[in-house]
């Protein structure tokens, strides 16, 4: 199966929080967005791999062990394709994973102070 800009968007968007994930959630998300059976989803979520778009975090000697996370390439080819699609330029460039780093959730959308906890 070929691994469409649409498709490659969508297996990327799994990754997205920069968090690894493991084999059965990364299926059950794919399967469900892409709303396409298991085995064609696993050919493009190996020509993810084959393509360093994703990468294994070797646990153990069985697949469904390991986690998978986004690659510095990968990260860069989703935020490249979320701002192509009409998405806000300086988030989708800079925005770095972190609450309270200089391009953070803080920086975006930061919390109201009547929300936020007192400190002890």
């Amino acid at each position: 199966m070929r691994l469409s800009r649409i498709n490659r968007f969508k297996i990327l968007q799994i990754f997205g929080d920069g968090k690894p994930h493991n084999w059965f959630e990364v299926i059950n998300f794919g399967v469900r967005l892409l709303q396409i059976h298991q085995y064609k989803f696993e050919a493009l979520f190996n020509r993810c791999l084959e393509y360093q778009l994703i990468r294994r975090e070797w646990k153990a000697c069985v697949d469904k062990d390991d986690d998978f996370s986004i690659t510095p390439r990968g990260d860069e080819c989703l935020r490249e394709e979320q701002i192509a699609r009409d998405g806000d330029y300086l988030y989708y460039k800079h925005f770095d994973r972190t609450i309270k780093g200089k391009w953070g959730l803080d920086h975006f959308a930061p919390i109201p102070k009547k929300y936020r906890k007192k400190p002890e």
